[in-house]
């Protein structure tokens, strides 16, 4: 137990890397006094502002993060409570109201809601006191220990461990029979009348559309906290009416909520009749329905028009589908319940019931959403475990990074990045090149295995950049293995911007496009020279030239995979989790002599024209190493034209589009109209020509390195050998 002196502010931050929402609350007090206190949203590196050592009390906002808190405010609650809340890991209370609040993660999370004891107003003045239980949720806070109750006692955890993760329907469901539960137990009927109660009560919730099961439990848990002597028997009437019903459903013996009245009051059936089965009594079995639809189905509004979510698991996936009304009440046309007099299907049944499963729209966020957007994160594969994944890190540095530790380090660095932060995007992409049998795939397959469902590998190029790209709304990792052609512009485009933007457009046929965030990074693998279009200021590649050392070694890449499915992954998990990236910058990628052959292949005929200039280090014809100050411009065009020709450039710039180019490429670069010396007919003649001039050499080298975001090698090694 932590008493409440201790410093607040590492419990801040620890609830902050859990995902909570702390806020300060003073000390002894229930409440917030910080204006604006739910929007506020502490970091660990702005937590110190509000918990600056000074005593306080903490709490934590409610509902957004789907964080729930139930309130047990009576002796009857916390009593009744581990016979019908789900098990979690975190309760906590004080001593004067133990394990008082059980702490939940609902998906979604329903509203907050209190029920309490039904009171005559004209003899009741404090409703606090008839407060039974409260679900607590959005627009809410609760105090968390380590804090000071109104009462002087500090609040503790009695369960210091992870909230249970719950579906938010079925969560109000079991705290409003909760609700009904302390009632009975508060209400217990004197001797005489207990059995005629107990069956009552037993009609009233089988007729309402409980299982004979449901209503046993139920009954089982109030007569055993009134402490009845005649527990067996009471609980024996529920399968005695169960009985009943399924000879005849109208049989005049079987009571229920008209003689649970007479008994206990009409004010307090009431509102058991309504948190059990709702005002009106259910036909026998709608509840089954509608726990069943729910259970895998949800109404979502995708791009402006309304679908049916369908939720298929399979092993560690789960595979969501969208279909129209239409489709998804052909599917359950051949089901039918009585609503009534009348025979309804049972999609119709649950697509008009007001508690089906729904939400406002459809998302794709690691970091958590609202409780009203359906989150097709579903986290990682694997758990993370402390083992040995060293067979794929030796991988990664000995053939991917091809024994550079400076490469495999911003490599790591990389992955690092991707699974402890999965909603930050970097804005690069690491490409492999090397010929087959070099373990690109393995590489991409063995980290993209952590991410399950949300990794996919792309083969065709129509997956990666076509107009139906559904497939993509819930990937963190792509590899692209041969899916991409750099020579491609209208691909280029699109690629660029599914690595560098922070949102995409998300086309599933037969629905409007969305546009949603972007979570997605990118492998590439080719076994061609140009894999990527890398421009004179590309920066989004990271460009690898995998070694050819276990090239086609198929036992060295089966011992890989074999320790991978034997808790390598798993192992790999927990290392890229704790792996310390630091300082290492993931937008700019190291500059590779495979990326700088990148550029080579995506520059245009100007850039290939002049670089050609300068490593020959002339700018005045073929002659190497005959560089001028001035040259004519329309000989340079001229020069420029025939390259272009033998490299069989189709579309060649002319005289004015090269200098528009040159201008780019070269430093201090001016067109100059003046006198030039020509011989014509053994006569000199002078002419008004237009001249560009140059910087010295090394000059125009290193703006062309600066322009182009590489560094060449200039050098040009001599033969010292004369000639004879």
């Amino acid at each position: 137990m932590t008493e409440f002196k201790a410093d607040v502010l590492p419990w801040a931050i620890r609830y902050i890397k859990e995902g909570q929402l702390p806020v300060p609350i003073p000390l002894g007090k229930k409440g917030p006094i910080l204006k604006g206190w739910q929007n506020l949203r502490l970091t660990a590196e702005t937590a110190p502002q509000y918990f600056n050592g000074e005593p306080s009390n903490i709490g934590n906002i409610l509902g957004v993060n789907g964080l729930i808190d139930i309130d047990l405010d009576c002796p009857e609650a916390r009593a009744l409570a581990k016979e019908f809340l789900p098990s979690t890991g975190c309760i906590f209370g004080r001593k004067g109201s133990p394990r008082s609040h059980w702490i939940y993660v609902a998906s979604p999370a329903p509203k907050t809601q209190q029920w309490a004891e039904p009171y005559d107003k004209t003899l009741h003045t404090d409703n606090d006191k008839l407060m039974l239980v409260e679900l607590r949720s959005t627009g809410a806070q609760t105090v968390f220990p380590p804090s000071v109750h109104p009462s002087g006692e500090p609040i503790r955890f009695d369960e210091d461990g992870e909230p249970a993760v719950v579906e938010g329907a079925v969560l109000t469901r079991e705290v409003s029979r909760l609700a009904a539960a302390c009632l009975l137990v508060r209400y217990w009927p004197s001797k005489g009348v207990r059995h005629t109660w107990a069956l009552a009560l037993a009609g009233g919730l089988l007729r309402g559309g409980w299982r004979e099961e449901e209503a046993t439990r139920f009954m089982h848990a109030v007569v055993t906290v009134a402490m009845s002597e005649d527990t067996d028997l009471h609980v024996a009437a529920v399968r005695d009416t169960a009985k009943k019903l399924a000879a005849d459903e109208q049989d005049p013996h079987v009571t229920g909520w008209p003689k649970l009245s007479e008994l206990l009051g009409a004010r307090v059936v009431k509102a058991v009749r309504a948190w059990c089965v709702g005002e009106e009594a259910a036909p026998n079995g709608n509840s089954d329905v509608m726990r069943e639809l729910n259970a895998i189905h949800a109404v979502v509004m995708i791009g402006g028009k309304c679908a049916v979510l369908t939720e298929t698991k399979k092993k560690h996936e789960t595979t969501i589908t969208f279909s129209r009304a239409a489709d998804f009440k052909m599917r359950y046309m051949n089901r039918s319940i009585s609503v009534g007099k009348h025979q309804m299907d049972i999609a119709t049944y649950w697509l008009k019931h007001p508690t089906r499963r729904q939400y406002r729209t459809v998302v794709f966020a690691p970091e958590g959403c609202a409780p009203d957007e359906y989150n097709l994160w579903r986290g990682f594969a694997v758990e993370e475990r402390e083992g040995d994944c060293s067979k794929f890190l030796a991988h990664l540095e000995e053939n991917i990074a091809a024994g550079n530790t400076a490469h495999y380090q911003w490599l790591l660095a990389w992955m690092a990045s991707l699974v402890q932060h999965p909603a930050a995007l970097p804005g690069t992409s690491v490409v492999m090149r090397g010929k087959e049998g070099t373990g690109k795939g393995v590489m991409a397959h063995g980290f993209g295995g952590l991410f399950g469902q949300h990794y996919i590998p792309l083969t065709q190029k129509r997956h990666l950049v076509g107009n139906f790209n559904a497939h993509l709304r819930e990937t963190t990792l792509v590899f692209v293995d041969e899916a991409f052609w750099a020579h491609d512009r209208q691909a280029e485009g699109v690629l660029k911007g599914l690595i560098s933007e922070k949102e995409h457009m998300i086309e599933q046929k037969g629905y409007d496009p969305i546009k949603v965030a972007n979570y997605t990074h990118y492998i590439i693998s080719s076994n061609h020279d140009w894999v990527v279009p890398a421009g004179r200021s590309a920066r989004r590649w990271f460009v690898l030239d995998v070694g050819d050392k276990h090239i086609q070694d198929a036992a060295y890449f089966s011992a890989i995979e074999m320790q991978m499915k034997n808790g390598g992954s798993e192992a790999l998990l927990y290392y890229l989790k704790h792996y310390a990236i630091g300082d290492v910058d993931l937008r700019n990628p190291p500059k590779t002599d495979a990326m700088r052959e990148q550029k080579d292949h995506s520059m245009t005929p100007v850039q290939r024209f002049w670089k050609n200039c300068l490593m020959r280090g002339s700018n005045s014809g073929k002659e190497w190493h005959e560089w001028k100050t001035s040259v004519e411009c329309e000989l340079l065009h001229e020069w420029y034209c025939e390259e272009a020709g033998i490299l069989g450039v189709r579309h060649r710039a002319d005289e004015t589009e090269l200098g528009t180019q040159l201008k780019k490429l070269v430093p201090g670069l001016r067109k100059v109209r003046r006198w030039v010396t020509m011989m014509v007919m053994n006569y000199e003649r002078k002419y008004r020509r237009y001249t560009w001039e140059f910087p010295d050499l090394d000059t125009c080298r290193r703006g062309f390195d600066t322009v182009m975001n590489c560094e060449y090698d200039w050098t040009v090694e001599e033969d010292p050998t004369i000639p004879t």
